[in-house]
């Protein structure tokens, strides 16, 4: 455990995110287990699919991180920020439709219980929680310094 503590805490902040969107991903799939148990709630594609939205919220995170690096770098003199930007941008919301939409085809239209579109639109919402926050708790910790 203290290993996983001092890779943590000199891990960048983008692997920190990544780490606790992972964290937060996998421990809600474990705790949707039980909901396999009961398949009258609609319940059959919980696990599956917030490991779906999971991932693809790891993958968008990324992109936002690109996306804002290529940003930056238009300050220090490189070409082609602003096309990768929207470019990210675009291909973030391409997954985040074909997630849900995929998840929706599932559930819906061909009745197979592997992805539940309410748990992969649930997996997506993490990502922006833990940004408020580590913003919040940054900003705080600039103000204090």
């Amino acid at each position: 455990m203290s290993k996983i503590i001092d890779w943590y805490n000199k891990a960048s902040e983008t692997k920190q995110n990544i780490f606790i969107l992972a964290i937060i991903g996998i421990s809600a799939s474990l705790a949707s287990l039980f909901f396999l148990l009961i398949p009258e709630v609609w319940a059959n594609g919980m696990p599956l699919g917030i490991l779906l939205g999971t991932t693809i919220e790891i993958v968008c995170y990324l992109s936002v991180v690109k996306g804002s690096e290529s940003i930056l770098g238009i300050s220090k003199g490189k070409k082609g920020g602003v096309a990768k930007t929207i470019l990210f941008m675009l291909g973030r919301y391409v997954l985040y439709g074909a997630g849900l939409l995929i998840a929706a085809l599932c559930q819906f239209k061909w009745q197979v219980g592997i992805l539940n579109v309410f748990a992969v639109f649930g997996a997506y919402l993490p990502l922006y929680v833990l940004l408020i926050i580590k913003g919040l708790l940054k900003a705080k910790k600039e103000k204090g310094q």
